[in-house]
Formats: structure tokens, sequence, C-alpha cells
């Protein structure tokens, strides 16, 4: 604690955990550049060679060195400012972390910024040379005091919580050059600006294509978002899990990938007309979105899109000639739906759970009515059926507890097992000649059943068919 000034060796190469830990009296240090090697002592008073440093506030790269070493500063709780030499190409994994570092100047040399490299430092602001292309995993995570970033016009990369937690920042502005962003895994973790819960304002430089994957990955903040007219693509999970409230997509955007806006805080969406696929998962548990406008020329829609989400109503145009299963599962708010007439199937649990829909128009080119499509509908009462309709799968009305009459069309040769289980006020049946045969438990627990009538190609009803029709 007496040790008030060191100076290190020309020819040092390695400098081990704490090798001056908790040295109280040191205020200034010079780093040779020789030093390629620091180390970080584990355990209960854990640190990198200046680790609990309190008054080192001075810190000096001799000119030459090439990258700062890992763990260097690590947990020097100084309130450091320092000046990084031209020719440092990398800030190494952690050699900042938890340390009292304010202030850095980097160098229009460096070119990569390593993982935790200022991690939970007192950074309030940060301006990175456009000579930076990749920032590592968490390199800025915690750091609580930081205001403002300027990122590098020359970025490519940004790895998972690299500006995570940064609860002090407000806006963000993404360089035309970025073309990947990946995400942190694990407990806490998070796209790039993961759990950033102040982050409102976000700004994509005219020029970029592509929205990277996971770039907004459970960033929380409350973000309303105008995209540039360059943008072609919104990459897989850009903004899953985040505060994401609206956004206005040009109409250059023709692909939306898969899990793009998932669980995110949207309230309502306008597809541009340029876009041709929703990929799977994209609006998927969007509790909040209760209004949506598909595209025009919308050819495809992914599985689960719009599942668990708050639509009230949606109008499939008739371009979209491929769905996905589940697409609308679960959407208990759901009352009024169209579907495009260039669709030949609803397919597996398309709206199962849909609990307040209440009547559907099944156009003239659906052949199939896939399992559980309709599985859990309780207020459907009306069903407009298909003239083309040859096959109901399993389960495929199950438990639509509002259903009271069906007078299927005379095309249907096939219908699954459990087709209309519990359906408690039904009525009423007419199955046509061209059904040869039917699926066990079809009208199993219809109480209110009263009227059937059978079709002449009938050969054998299946076992507990019309059991509990009490």
């Amino acid at each position: 604690k007496g040790l008030t000034e060191v100076t290190l060796p020309a020819g040092l190469k390695e400098l081990g955990g704490m090798a001056f830990g908790k040295c109280s009296g040191l205020t200034e240090i010079t780093i040779p550049k020789s030093l390629t090697t620091a180390h970080f002592s584990a355990g209960f008073e854990d640190g990198g060679p200046f680790g609990y440093c309190e008054n080192l506030t001075t810190v000096i790269f001799e000119d030459g060195i090439t990258k700062v070493p890992p763990y260097l500063f690590r947990r020097c709780t100084g309130k450091m400012q320092t000046v990084i030499p031209d020719g440092v190409t990398e800030i190494g994994r952690a050699a900042f972390m938890n340390s009292g570092l304010q202030s850095v100047v980097m160098p229009d040399t460096v070119t990569e910024i390593g993982e935790n490299a200022f991690a939970g430092s007192n950074l309030q602001t940060v301006s990175i040379p456009d000579s930076v292309t990749k920032i590592g995993d968490s390199a800025f995570c915690e750091c609580k005091g930081l205001t403002e970033v300027t990122l590098p016009a020359g970025l490519k990369e940004l790895d998972g919580m690299a500006f995570g937690k940064c609860s002090g920042l407000t806006e963000i502005t993404i360089p035309k050059s970025l073309t990947t962003a990946h995400y942190s895994s694990g407990i806490g973790g998070g796209g790039p600006f993961g759990y950033c819960e102040n982050l409102t304002t976000v700004i994509f430089e005219d020029g970029i294509a592509k929205i990277p994957e996971y770039l907004f990955r459970y960033c929380t903040g409350k973000i309303e978002l105008v995209l540039p007219d360059t943008v072609t693509e919104i990459g897989r999970a850009a903004f899953t899990n985040s505060g994401l409230q609206s956004i206005v997509m040009p109409d250059t955007v023709t692909r939306i990938e898969e899990n793009a806006f998932r669980e995110s805080m949207l309230q309502t969406v306008s597809i541009p007309d340029s876009v041709t696929k929703i990929g799977q998962y994209v609006f998927y548990n969007c509790q909040d979105l209760t209004e949506v406008k598909l595209s025009a020329r919308l050819e495809e829609i992914g599985e689960y899109a719009f599942a668990d989400s708050g639509l009230q109503s949606v109008s499939i145009p008739d371009t979209v000639t491929k769905t996905g299963d589940a697409i609308f599962k679960n959407c208990s708010a759901l009352t009024d739906a169209k579907l495009s007439n260039s669709c030949t199937n609803i397919n597996y649990s398309m709206f199962e759970g849909c609990s307040a829909l209440r009547k559907i128009l099944i156009p003239d080119t659906v052949t199939t009515v896939y399992n559980s499509a309709f599985q859990n509908c309780t207020s459907l009462k009306e069903v407009i059926w298909s003239e083309s309709l040859v096959t109901l799968r399993k389960n495929a009305f199950y438990n639509c507890s509002s259903l009271t009459e069906v007078v299927l069309p005379e095309k249907v040769t096939t219908i699954g097992d459990s087709v209309f289980y519990n359906c408690d006020s039904l009525t009423a049946i007419t199955i046509p000649d061209s059904v040869t045969s039917f699926g066990t438990s079809m009208f199993y627990d219809c109480d209110a059943l009263v009227t059937v009538n059978l079709g002449s190609g009938l050969t054998e009803i299946p076992k507990s068919s019309f059991e509990h029709c009490d």
C-alpha cells in the first residue's frame, strides 16, 4: 500500500493476476510495448494485474504496442483516463472489465474490440474509430453510465450483448456496413443491445440492405422505428422479445424472416405490398398486436406466424398459395378471418384455440381441412363449406361447442377421428352419400344432437361414434 511509483521493465512480456493488486498508492503506470500477456486471478478477490488499485488514474501505453492484453486492467477501480497509441489493432478480452475507466481514446488502427473489453466499466461516452470492424461479445455490457455511442462507419459484426444492459443509452445509429449480429445464449443473454431498457430511438443509415438477425433481440426499450427505403430483408429474430412498439417498412422489403418480431410489443403493423413471404413465428406471441394489414402480393405465410398474438381480425389475400401449420393458433381475440381463394388446404391447427371466432367461409378451392384446424373454436357458430371439400382430418372441429348444424358438401369422402367431438350445441348433421366411412368418436359427447342424416355410402358406424350423446 505504500508503493507509489513503479517502472515496468522494457522487456516485460507477461504479468500475473493481481501482480500489483491493491497497491492503493499507485496513481500512474506506463505499459511497455513488449507486454503481450496478462492474467486474471480467480477467487474471492479476483482481478487483473492492477486489480483494486483504487487511485490509479493515469495509464500510458508505450508507442509500438500492438494489442492491449486481455485482463490487463480488469477490476482496476481507479478513475482512469487513457489514450491508446497509434499502431494498436486490438483491445483484448476483458482488458478494462469492471474497471473505473472513465474515458478512452482509440486510434484508427484498432480493428477489433474483444469480448468483455470494457464490460462493467465507468465509461460515459465512447467514440469508436471507423477502422473497427468487429465488436466482441459483451464488449461494453453493463456500462450503465454510457449515454452516447458512435458506431464506426466500417463496422461489420456485432456480437451478443455488445452493449447489453447499457441503461443510459437512449439512441443509436446503425451503420450501413453492419451485416452480422449475434445472440448470446444463457441466462441474461440477448442480442447486441439486449436489455437496453431506455433505448427508444434507433436510426438505420441509408444504404443498409438487411436488418441483421438478432440485432435488437431482448432490447427492452420502447422503440418506434422507420426503416430506410434501401432495406430489402428483415433478418431472423431481429426484434424478438424486444420492446418494439411500431415499425414503418418501406416498399423495398421483400422478405421477413423467421421470428423477426416474435414476442415483441408491436401493436399494429402494415406489411408493404413488396413482401412475398412471411417466415415462421414472425409475429408469434405478439400479445399487443391487434391489427395487421397483409401485403397484396403475399405468397407464403410460415407456420405459427401469428399464433398466440392479439389479432382481432385478418384478411389473407388471394395471392397466398402456401400456408404453414398453426399460423393463427390460440389467437383468442380473433373474431373475423377471411381465407385466401387460392389455398387448397386448411393446415394443421390453423385456427385451433381461436375461441372468439364466430364464422368461417371455407373457399371452394379447399379440398382438405387438416387435423385440429378449428379445434377449441368455442364461439364458432357458422361454417360455410367449400363445395370442393373431400377430406376432414382428425379433430378438425373438436370442441366447437357453439356449432349448431352441419351439412357436409357432396364431394366429401373421408372423415377422420373425433372431427365433431364434444360439439355440445350441435343438433343436426347431414353426411352425404359420397362418404363411405368415418373415424371413431366422431360425435362423442355431442349432448344436443337429435337429428343425424347418414349417407347411403356408409357400410359401418365405428365404435363410440355417438357415445355420450345424452
